[in-house]
């Protein structure tokens, strides 16, 4: 007979496979033998057909499942499909949007654990999920912004900028050190003043924040970029460093590395001499023993007048990486030993000292006369930094206008808590745990003194102390002396690329929302309860009740391939 063909205008409706949570729902009803049920009934009151009922009462354990029935039982049930979502989701948010890995890894995490029988592992079945939790997240994202940014109070901001480029065009980061909320993050042809402009605009039209100062390294797109946001540029510290050492260790270290094969020089010599010495010992020859001793000696006072040398130029190069880590720890707006703020010319004349060493450094080290003066004109650095120092002092001097503080008001607060709440701030920056632990022990200091029973401020009603901490806080903020932050979201963006040889636009828009909306500190905030100052709804709870059904796994079928019965005559 030929074959029957449906028509086109047939009332039939499509296949479709009930949900899991149906499924489990049977399945619980008829665990309980104190609960003898009627499938017959039970299939005609829930719409379900019978055989099909049948088949899942009676389903086989999986072939290959080595679980235990309870197990297999559990993941059967409601309270079992809702975990084996939880454990999925979570699988996804930790090992794909917070961390670099692979969709093949979370396939083999699955069929080892022996969760391959309730969730398919295959590469399509993943790939479809981690896209649409990608699509769904960014969704969040967008709800939560627009809940977010209407009631967020006016601020002024900082941000930190910088290109990427471990791809084809460059990408464009900035970021809002504070809370750590990625503002811009996007890849575009090019990375002139007009492109971050508009770029930085674009990313800030729908929020009342205004940007007074960019921190970024020295590229001339970003440094007009400022310029055309009326904002405060701020050379970044560590470029500034690096550009010493880059002048400075390489004239410093030939000597030392010249000093160091002398040594390997003199070392093999005094062994030959030992050798020879020993054989003259035991079979004199025309050579006397007396005049292997002789050159030995000669050579032992060699040996002491390089290794004498090299501690010098060891010296020398400790000296100089001791001097420019002195010009990073007088970059600041406050005093390291006591608090007290430093305006823009102390923080230059603290900065020169070591500057000035360095140089000297230089000088008696064998740095060529070139570097010398390459170094001299890289204290233009100093001016930089000195005005984001006097700049910083310009703000805090306005917003102490608005304040309308007494004398005696103003002065605890320049002297003890902006100090303390700036020092409270950098202290986990510090290089040892015994300088973090004397910083945080002078910020507790200044703020004890600041809050004093006996001071100005205990005086003041609690709505203006509020105020008045608030303000500070955001003094505090406005000095930005580093962009690391940025550095650091360009390795970590590095990281992701490498797990997928390249980020497409739709994926850095995930990594993004990721960071700013999921991602939590140790304090359980995330970058944008921080930047809008207010809570948001748990993102993992949002894509736990909006994520689909999970893939079910596929029958499994044997491996005929290679089977020589299998194959056809």
């Amino acid at each position: 007979m030929p074959d029957q063909v449906t028509e086109p205008t047939s009332d039939r409706t499509d296949s479709f496979r009930h949900d899991r949570q149906t499924i489990a729902k049977a399945f619980d009803a008829f665990s309980d033998p104190d609960r003898p049920l009627s499938q017959r009934s039970y299939a005609q009151e829930h719409g379900i057909p019978p055989s099909t009922l049948n088949d899942w009462l009676n389903r086989e354990v999986p072939a290959g499942c080595d679980l235990e029935r309870p197990v297999i039982d559990f993941f059967r049930s409601s309270a079992g499909c809702r975990l084996l979502r939880r454990i999925v989701l979570g699988l996804f948010v930790v090992f794909r949007l917070l961390c670099p890995c692979g969709i093949r890894p979370l396939a083999l995490f699955l069929r080892l654990c022996g969760l391959d029988a309730f969730v398919a592992s295959s590469y399509g079945a993943l790939y479809q999920l981690d896209l649409t939790l990608g699509q769904d997240l960014c969704v969040f994202a967008k709800e939560e912004r627009s809940c977010l940014a209407p009631s967020m109070r006016p601020e002024s901001i900082v941000a930190c900028a910088d290109e990427n480029f471990h791809q084809g065009p460059p990408c464009l980061i900035a970021i809002e050190p504070q809370s750590g909320f990625i503002l811009v993050e996007a890849y575009k042809d090019r990375k002139d003043a007009g492109t971050w402009t508009v770029t930085v605009k674009d990313a800030i039209a729908d929020l009342p924040v205004n940007i007074v100062l960019l921190a970024s390294d020295q590229a001339k797109g970003l440094v007009a970029c400022a310029a055309d946001l009326a904002a405060q540029y701020s050379a970044d510290l560590f470029h500034g460093q690096q550009q010493f050492c880059l002048l400075v260790m390489p004239g410093l270290s030939r000597p030392v590395q010249a000093a160091q094969k002398q040594l390997e020089k003199i070392d093999e010599q005094i062994n030959s001499l030992e050798k020879d010495h020993q054989a003259a010992l035991a079979r004199p020859q025309a050579k006397k023993p007396t005049d292997y001793l002789a050159e030995m000696l000669e050579l032992q006072r060699k040996k002491m007048q390089t290794e004498e040398e090299l501690r010098g130029h060891r010296l020398h190069k400790e000296l100089a990486a001791q001097a420019i880590r002195d010009i990073g720890l007088a970059y600041h707006p406050f005093d390291r030993d006591g608090g007290l703020p430093v305006r823009g010319e102390e923080a230059h004349k603290k900065m020169a000292e070591p500057f000035g060493r360095l140089e000297e450094v230089a000088e008696n080290g064998g740095v060529s006369e070139q570097k010398r003066k390459e170094l001299g004109a890289a204290s233009s650095w100093l001016s930089l930094w000195s005005c984001c120092v006097a700049w910083f002092w310009t703000q805090v001097d306005a917003e102490m206008d608005k304040l309308d503080l007494s004398e005696q008001e103003e002065r605890l607060v320049r002297e003890k808590l902006l100090g303390g709440l700036y020092w409270q701030r950098m202290a986990h920056r510090a290089a040892t745990a015994e300088e973090r632990r004397r910083l945080q022990e002078l910020s507790q200091r200044m703020l004890e003194e600041a809050w004093s029973n006996q001071g100005a401020l205990a005086e003041a009603a609690l709505e203006k102390r509020e105020r008045i901490e608030r303000v500070a806080r955001r003094c505090v903020g406005y000095f930005e002396r580093s962009s690391s932050c940025v550095e650091g979201r360009n390795g970590r963006l590095s990281l992701f690329r490498h797990s997928r040889t390249r980020l497409s636009q739709q994926r850095l828009d995930v990594l993004t929302c990721a960071h700013n909306y999921l991602l939590k500190r140790a304090d359980g905030s995330t970058a944008a309860e921080r930047f809008f100052g207010a809570k948001q709804r748990d993102a993992f709870s949002w894509l736990l009740e909006r994520m689909p059904d999970l893939p079910a796994p596929a029958a499994k079928r044997p491996n005929t391939r290679h089977n020589p019965a299998s194959s056809r005559i």
